[in-house]
């Protein structure tokens, strides 16, 4: 069995001194940039009015200063509303080695790398979902113009369909990572854009059947969603788990795979307390957001492993013969 581990640097304390020393020589004090990426959003936009000043005495522009002013706002609103996830679990990983550590029961589809899927070498690291019929894919690619795309394709007669392009969710600077619900409508994504507040945020669409198209996309917000590259979101309905993956306060080359269990209400994290508000945004204690008296034991095992999960044990309380042996 796998070892699970809390994420490294997840308890990283989410503040320094302005200076501290470090083998004699003084390591320079955090930036906007830092405070931004460890929650602190208070502290960010104090340093960002600091420079703004400067700035505006020395005549010069204070463009990108007020643009990370916004940004912070929509930071600290978005961790306002930060919704009431349990995660149980969390596994570092290699980056490009992410995807062998969802493991869907065969009722919820398939995850597969494109290069996988299509026998094709890819350079994007771009992924398939193959519904769980097994005759309908979502997948990222360029497109004409170089940008990464969601595209879907039909299995008929036994031949993939001519690539369709999603064009309904243009906009992006670039998207991959797609996953499909069972029930055909609801598409989870990553995407790299105006409404990300990292880089990768996770989205969500739902399919219009009168339109025949997907409806604009809504950011997933926080937990979800951070400061950093956020990945993929796959649910598995059949067993009630759900993955989610982030590079938020990994080492370069490293992602967390985040195991949770799904929330069909979303109900926000109901306290006034901002410091347990910005730990269960950034997710830097998995053990605050279980429930108390909570064993999860069981769904964490689940999670790992590699029987079928189809083949579910049926415990009968009686028989009522009809005829013969029905």
């Amino acid at each position: 069995m796998k070892k699970y581990i809390l994420p490294a640097f997840c308890s990283l304390l989410l503040s320094l001194p302005s200076q501290a020393q470090k083998n004699g020589q003084a390591i320079p004090a955090p930036t906007a940039e830092y405070y931004m990426n460890h929650y602190q959003f208070d502290e960010a936009e104090e340093l960002l009015n600091q420079d703004i000043k400067k700035l505006k005495r020395k005549r010069q522009p204070t463009d990108v200063e007020e643009g990370k002013l916004q940004e912070i706002a929509r930071l600290r609103s978005m961790m306002r509303a930060t919704e009431r996830v349990t995660v149980i679990d969390s596994l570092v990983v290699d980056k490009n080695t992410f995807l062998n550590h969802i493991k869907l029961s065969p009722e919820s589809g398939e995850i597969s790398p494109y290069s996988t899927f299509f026998h094709r070498t890819d350079e994007n690291g771009c992924t398939v979902y193959l519904s769980e019929l097994g005759n309908k894919i979502y997948f990222a690619q360029p497109d004409e113009n170089k940008y990464l795309r969601l595209f879907t394709s039909d299995l008929v007669g036994g031949q993939w369909t001519a690539p369709h392009k999603l064009d309904e969710l243009d906009g992006d600077d670039a998207q991959n990572y797609p996953f499909m619900l069972s029930d055909g409508i609801t598409l989870y994504y990553a995407a790299q854009g105006e409404e990300s507040i990292g880089g990768y945020d996770i989205f969500v669409t739902r399919y219009d059947m009168d339109e025949k198209k997907f409806l604009y996309p809504e950011n997933l917000g926080m937990p979800f969603n951070s400061p950093a590259n956020d990945y993929m979101l796959a649910i598995d309905e059949f067993n009630q788990l759900g993955w989610f993956v982030s590079d938020r306060f990994q080492p370069e080359g490293k992602a967390c795979v985040y195991l949770f269990i799904p929330n069909p209400e979303h109900k926000r994290v109901e306290s006034e307390d901002i410091e347990m508000k910005r730990t269960r945004a950034a997710i830097t204690s998995i053990r605050d957001s279980w429930k108390e008296g909570s064993d999860y034991t069981d769904l964490i095992r689940l999670s790992h492993t590699e029987i079928p999960y189809g083949e579910e044990k049926i415990e009968k309380d009686f028989e009522f013969i009809i005829a013969g042996n029905i």
